[in-house]
């Protein structure tokens, strides 16, 4: 059986990882980049120590497998995330949670008005509670970590890249074989909308305003 879904993967998929631009100079900060000041909306990822990261990172060519969107409360900086749930988390703590506390933001080009981020929380407010989406399927009964944040900003009218297919990644190592044979019975739709961490992290529309990923510091 194993055999049989590796010979359908691999003849349906075409091979269209995505990698990751931390190195793009255009986009990195300087090395003295010390200290992260939060805002409303920002963009924040890093590398999850769930046993699904390291399939995810794989698959996408990134370390960055887990995101989420800032929110100040009170002045309290949290992170509206979808791990176990949707829930707000502490941002040091969604930090502490990642490996090695390493981490990057990234905060719209344009900024944010102040309509768009009401809209936005509303939005992110209304999802508290919902169950993570291991199936990581395009409906709003459950959601997964990545669809949370485009849907966030989709909710005020702006898109952060388009959804990609299944079909456009590679899924033909056993991780993967694995991975749908245990959370789609080995029948996973490869037309279904998907987006990934790195797709929203690449999009153009959406700057590096921090990250420790090189110089290792910790300091928020």
């Amino acid at each position: 059986m194993k055999k049989v879904i590796y010979l359908l993967v691999i003849g349906f998929l075409g091979i269209n990882s995505i990698s990751c631009t931390q190195n793009d100079s255009t986009r990195v900060l300087p090395e003295d980049q010390e200290i992260y000041s939060p805002a409303n909306g920002d963009v924040i990822f890093h590398t999850s120590k769930s046993s699904q990261s390291p399939i995810i990172q794989k698959i996408t060519n990134s370390n960055l497998s887990h995101c989420g969107i800032v929110y100040i409360k009170n002045g309290v900086p949290y992170v509206f995330e979808a791990s176990s749930k949707v829930k707000l988390t502490k941002l040091q703590t969604f930090i502490n949670n990642g490996v090695d506390k390493k981490y990057e933001v990234l905060r719209h080009t344009g900024g944010l008005s102040q309509s768009e981020l009401k809209k936005m929380f509303a939005y992110a407010q209304d999802q508290i509670g919902k169950s993570y989406d291991v199936k990581f399927e395009w409906s709003d009964d459950k959601i997964y970590c990545s669809e949370l944040v485009w849907k966030i900003y989709s909710s005020a009218g702006i898109e952060l890249s388009s959804p990609t297919k299944f079909a456009d990644y590679d899924l033909s190592s056993k991780e993967a074989i694995k991975l749908i044979e245990t959370r789609y019975n080995t029948k996973i739709n490869l037309n279904e909308d998907v987006v990934t961490p790195v797709q929203i992290y690449q999009d153009q529309d959406l700057q590096i305003i921090y990250q420790n990923y090189r110089n290792k510091l910790y300091a928020f």
